[in-house]
């Protein structure tokens, strides 16, 4: 699957939507507007190898948004979000994982209580990731499940959803919130929805801190 940027007001030479390789934003406006910014669209045509947005633009330019514009997640575009969570690999190809998709804003009003989830209840989504706590599944489902996870949070960034992991907040309460049944734990939860925000971009670690090669 490419991601190919296009401007959907522009044509080609042989007519249709021209593909565009510059001002490419991390936050991309949705069709319609052009204002020098394009729009990223899956499987869109391509016509050279030059003009693709690779993956890894996608993962570089990604950032953890906690304010959203009041505007819905098109059902399609959540669809495709989740399809890259249930694609995700897994040991065993056990697929240890359940994703509750919170769009009630009562719900969500209770998910927002404590100080790392004040968020959630403006977020158009949230997504809850639990992970099986069976005999078989116990030491690798957190892996499996937040490997899943991930893949919607870049999905979502490359369709212009931004996107927050919360590792804060009370299991057993959001257990009992969502009737979510013991033998399941609770990863994370992620809220979703088009920016409001542009955050600075953080400092990391240099390479040679965080990798090395052969021996720790």
């Amino acid at each position: 699957m490419t991601y190919v940027i296009f401007c959907e007001n522009c044509d080609t030479n042989g007519g249709g939507k021209s593909v565009l390789e510059k001002n490419v934003s991390p936050f991309p406006p949705q069709k319609g507007s052009h204002n020098g910014d394009h729009v990223l669209m899956m499987n869109a045509p391509a016509h050279s190898t030059s003009h693709f947005l690779s993956l890894v633009d996608v993962i570089l330019s990604r950032r953890s948004i906690r304010r959203y514009q009041h505007k819905e997640i098109p059902r399609d575009a959540l669809d495709k979000i989740l399809e890259a969570g249930r694609q995700a690999p897994s040991a065993m190809n056990r697929q240890p994982w359940h994703f509750i998709v919170v769009t009630n804003h009562e719900i969500k009003k209770e998910l927002s209580k404590w100080l790392f989830t004040k968020h959630i209840k403006d977020s158009p989504v949230t997504i809850v990731g639990c992970a099986k706590t069976g005999f078989l599944d116990r030491k690798w489902s957190t892996i499996g499940t937040s490997i899943a996870l991930q893949n919607m949070v870049i999905t979502a960034w490359a369709l212009g959803i931004g996107s927050c992991w919360i590792g804060g907040f009370k299991e057993d309460k959001v257990k009992q919130l969502l009737k979510i049944p013991d033998n399941w734990k609770i990863v994370a939860l992620v809220t979703f929805g088009y920016p409001d925000e542009t955050p600075h971009v953080k400092r990391k670690k240099p390479i040679e801190k965080v990798v090395s090669f052969n021996k720790f």
